[in-house]
């Protein structure tokens, strides 16, 4: 079997459905080249060298989880606006919401939903069982689209990117959360490091032009 055949499936409904309310900002990102670099730039074929080293990298990482790292994992799963709303909190900033916060990442949602399914790259545990490797992700999980590029690691970006403008006497505050979370996505076992890097890639680019 050929590995670089492996994806992750087809769309559902409802990523259809936000590919569609995120038109706008999808064509403004392809005339500007942003798509264009990012399909030119794809992830390591599932053959690669790149792509084994990942996944066992990945299989270190969750084979050492932690209790602690277990439940950050989830909240982040499952409940990463709220994280964010109650981190604000924590540090004195009382208006934002699990609402608000989700508001400032939520019109890009269509635009990585189209990126994901035009490259499709399988997740790690999908592609782990053709190399006989042993991981899974260590939480119950909603991932439902394919990893490249992380959509949670492009929320982060996007949300402390938000807020850094919206609270500037907090800007530290926010990069030493940033530290601690970003890496959150390889230890849940559901993405490999270059899809961390690649919405990375992304931000950069939409901060760039001007589009957040």
């Amino acid at each position: 079997m050929d590995l670089n055949d492996i994806k992750y499936g087809t769309i559902p409904i409802f990523h259809v459905e936000s590919i569609k309310t995120g038109s706008v900002i999808i064509k403004k990102c392809e005339e500007l080249g942003i798509l264009d670099h990012m399909f030119n730039n794809p992830p390591p074929n599932n053959d690669s060298n790149e792509t084994k080293n990942e996944l066992l990298e990945l299989q270190k990482l969750t084979e050492n989880a932690s209790e602690m790292d277990y439940k950050l994992c989830d909240v982040l799963e499952h409940k990463h606006y709220d994280f964010f709303a109650k981190f604000c909190n924590k540090i004195g900033i009382d208006c934002e919401t699990e609402e608000s916060i989700k508001s400032l990442s939520k019109e890009f949602d269509g635009l990585v939903n189209y990126i994901k399914f035009k490259v499709n790259r399988p997740r790690p545990h999908q592609l782990a069982i053709y190399y006989d490797i042993p991981m899974f992700p260590i939480i119950s999980t909603n991932a439902n689209s394919p990893a490249w590029p992380s959509g949670h690691s492009v929320d982060f970006l996007i949300i402390l990117y938000k807020l850094k403008q919206k609270y500037p006497d907090n800007v530290d505050d926010f990069d030493a959360l940033y530290t601690k979370i970003k890496d959150i996505r390889q230890l849940s076992g559901v993405h490999y490091p270059s899809d961390k890097e690649a919405a990375q890639v992304l931000v950069s680019s939409l901060i760039q032009n001007k589009l957040i």
